[in-house]
């Protein structure tokens, strides 16, 4: 039987301050700015290098490509992404020591079909095990709520997001 994780309201501010060592997030919710806004931000803030990733040309969840100095990826295939994400992480990793890193991925199609949910899960699989296993971050934000419920064991907890 899979185990689920357990989801959590932003509301209640549990997002700000909680940090593991390496922690995969998933975001649901409404396209909503603010609300998608201020969580992404939220876990992103203490860490020294930010990544975005935007899959395709799907719209965002979150305009918030100006916090993620380290670098923006945009308007690529989730495998294109996930070469990039993963030259850079490697790149980081090279200097020697673990720096802090996390990766946002935003911009994920409304809904996806039998195959595309297969494939964006396997994608997320990849690279939710690449960032962490070096000790990094990372959250996806999803407006989907049918496929957020099956990548959901993917990440170690979910954010809910509210529309109050």
């Amino acid at each position: 039987m899979t185990s689920h994780p357990e989801p959590i309201d932003a509301a209640d501010d549990s997002v700000e301050g909680h940090r593991d060592d390496s922690e995969a997030v998933l975001v649901v919710g409404e396209r909503s700015e603010d609300a998608h806004g201020h969580t992404c931000r939220a876990l992103a803030a203490d860490e020294d290098y930010r990544f975005r990733a935007l899959v395709g040309d799907a719209d965002p969840c979150a305009d918030t490509t100006d916090w993620y100095g380290s670098g923006v990826f945009e308007k690529m295939a989730p495998a294109q992404l996930g070469i990039a994400l993963d030259d850079a992480i490697a790149n980081l990793v090279s200097v020697g020591d673990t720096p802090d890193c996390h990766v946002c991925l935003d911009g994920v199609p409304g809904s996806l079909d039998e195959h595309d949910e297969r494939a964006f899960f396997h994608f997320l699989h990849a690279l939710t095990a690449r960032v962490t296993d070096d000790g990094g971050r990372c959250h996806v934000h999803l407006a989907d709520d049918v496929t957020a419920r099956t990548v959901a064991p993917l990440f170690d907890r979910v954010v809910t997001l509210d529309e109050h």
